[in-house]
């Protein structure tokens, strides 16, 4: 029986990847051009990687000074807020949250991201007041690809992995979720994410 739903957050309820893409190459744009992360390399090295683990990539990679790793961090988490904060309610969400809690389900987010985007997308899309425990990259010691993350929501409610569903998009995060023993609902993007799809995986349990 399923008592946990453990919803990742960029790809997943929210297609919120250009943000983040796009926020940190402003901030790379602004040390040099030369570390700008082109979309093939996005796709098949930085997908899913936390702002800081990017950075160390860029580093070994292109030879981007570790000096300037917080400052780049800094005005990428600037751009990302503005950019966060323009998101829009997201009613159908909001829908889903609300049955997954009428069958007595708890409902966990647990991000790569940081504490602040982690908690302004979660009002933005105006499904806060319906999660029951969120954790972001701050939040553990390994992030994603880690398991760590879920296993602390797992912990949290003292459910255990066959008691969990988690929905993940990224190779990195899929990696986590799987680690878990968990059941894992891959999904592409946002709208992978709806009621029949919610109910069919509640009631198979």
């Amino acid at each position: 029986m399923i008592k946990l739903v453990v919803f990742d957050l960029d790809g997943v309820l929210l297609d919120s990847k250009e943000i983040h893409f796009n926020a940190l190459n402003l901030a790379l744009d602004e040390v040099g051009d030369n570390y700008i992360i082109h979309r093939h390399e996005q796709d098949t090295v930085y997908e899913g990687l936390t702002t800081n683990a990017k950075l160390q990539i860029l580093t070994e990679t292109k030879r981007l000074s570790k000096e300037l790793h917080r400052d780049v961090w800094q005005r990428k988490q600037e751009y990302s807020a503005v950019l966060f904060e323009s998101i829009s309610p997201d009613e159908d969400l909001v829908s889903l949250f609300k049955f997954i809690k009428s069958r007595g389900i708890k409902i966990a987010v647990a991000s790569n991201s940081i504490r602040k985007t982690l908690d302004t997308c979660l009002k933005s899309l105006g499904v806060v007041n319906y999660v029951d425990y969120s954790l972001s990259n701050e939040d553990v010691e390994f992030p994603k690809p880690d398991s760590q993350i879920y296993n602390k929501c797992m912990s949290h409610f003292g459910v255990g992995p066959e008691d969990t569903v988690i929905f993940e998009d990224s190779e990195i995060g899929l990696r986590s979720a799987f680690g878990t023993g968990a059941k894992v609902e891959k999904v592409i993007n946002r709208k992978d994410v709806y009621f029949d799809r919610i109910d069919r995986v509640i009631h198979e349990a």
